[in-house]
């Protein structure tokens, strides 16, 4: 999996579209096998919103988060990306790959009575993320791009 990743991120700093698509395709793969291998519910913590932290799909499309910085007290999660990897797309798919990951979450923590949790997605980062880096907010049910991810 660290091999199809690290090729991932060599195509997006080079700009390789087609090669992007081609290494998500893999690595996609490689995380539903690895997630079938390690389901074991039996551990899962009552909580909702931990139990969507700890089952977030790190390195994995379509966001390919790389970290992620939670708060219990305010139900936020930063996902950090990178950059080169997430400015390579289109605005369009840079929006659709953020719904594709905030939508089921939100989804699944408004069931569970759940209603303020929102995603930040922000550059991968040494220091904590704060909402002024963020690229992209999902919140309220929906997901917009900051001026700083439409301008990637």
């Amino acid at each position: 999996m660290k091999t199809r990743w690290k090729t991932l991120l060599r195509a997006a700093q080079g700009g390789q579209r087609a090669a992007v698509r081609r290494a998500e395709a893999q690595l996609a793969a490689a995380g539903r096998r690895s997630d079938a291998a390690d389901r074991d519910r039996s551990e899962r913590p009552k909580d909702p919103y931990t139990r969507e932290i700890e089952g977030f799909p790190i390195k994995q499309p379509p966001l390919v988060a790389q970290q992620i910085t939670s708060s219990e007290d305010d139900r936020v999660l930063f996902a950090g990306v990178f950059r080169p990897y997430f400015c390579v797309k289109t605005p369009s798919e840079r929006a659709r790959a953020v719904r594709a990951v905030y939508r089921p979450i939100a989804r699944r923590l408004g069931r569970a009575g759940v209603h303020n949790f929102e995603l930040v997605v922000t550059p991968v980062t040494k220091r904590a993320p704060e909402r002024r880096d963020a690229l992209a907010v999902g919140a309220a049910g929906s997901v917009e791009l900051t001026r700083a991810g439409r301008r990637c």
